[in-house]
């Protein structure tokens, strides 16, 4: 059920994004090489996340958390080295490639590791029960991302974007400190 949302919301997203873009007559070819990553991407963390409830928490972590930041870094120096300039078309469109080799391991990663009970397995749907337990969790984790970024919201409003781009910097160091909590929970949370 979670592939049918995840395909659902990012297909309203991507075209909604698109049909504002358009309308505004703001044609970006950098936002349209985004658009598609609202779907790689969530399809990635369904799949981490799958590959974590079964006891896989290296195997999902590292596509996203490792692998495809090091693809993006590798791929932006072979592009810079071969004498092209990167702009935010080429690095949105670079993010997308890393993002899509990311995904196809984490996809590969999960045909290797499933549970052999699921290969004749019929879906069965729970909605109502389902939909309950969605609610609190995505609740908290929509607090948590309008936690991590209200300050550089309201700095945004005030402040120059140098001044934010540094602020961004030094709470993004700042978030070292919790690396280890961070690996406790990636390691308890599918227990």
């Amino acid at each position: 059920r979670s592939h049918q949302f995840i395909f659902g919301a990012a297909s309203l997203m991507i075209v909604g994004a698109f049909v504002v873009q358009t309308l505004a007559g703001k044609s970006s070819t950098a936002l349209s090489w985004a658009l598609p990553l609202i779907l790689i991407m969530s399809l990635a963390a369904a799949r981490s996340a799958m590959l974590r409830g079964i006891g896989k928490v290296l195997q999902g972590q590292w596509p996203e958390q490792l692998l495809r930041p090091a693809l993006l870094i590798a791929l932006a120096v072979v592009w810079a080295a071969s004498g092209h300039a990167i702009d935010p078309t080429v690095a949105v469109a670079l993010t997308g490639l890393a993002a899509t080799v990311a995904l196809a391991v984490t996809v590969a990663q999960w045909e290797f590791a499933k549970p052999k009970d699921l290969a004749g397995a019929v879906p069965v749907y729970r909605d109502m029960a389902w939909l309950k337990a969605v609610v609190p969790f995505a609740l908290s984790t929509g607090v948590l991302v309008i936690s991590a970024q209200i300050s550089l919201v309201i700095l945004g409003a005030i402040r120059n974007p140098e001044e934010v781009a540094i602020f961004r910097v030094a709470s993004q160091t700042a978030q070292l400190c919790a690396l280890g909590y961070t690996a406790a929970i990636m390691n308890i949370s599918p227990r």
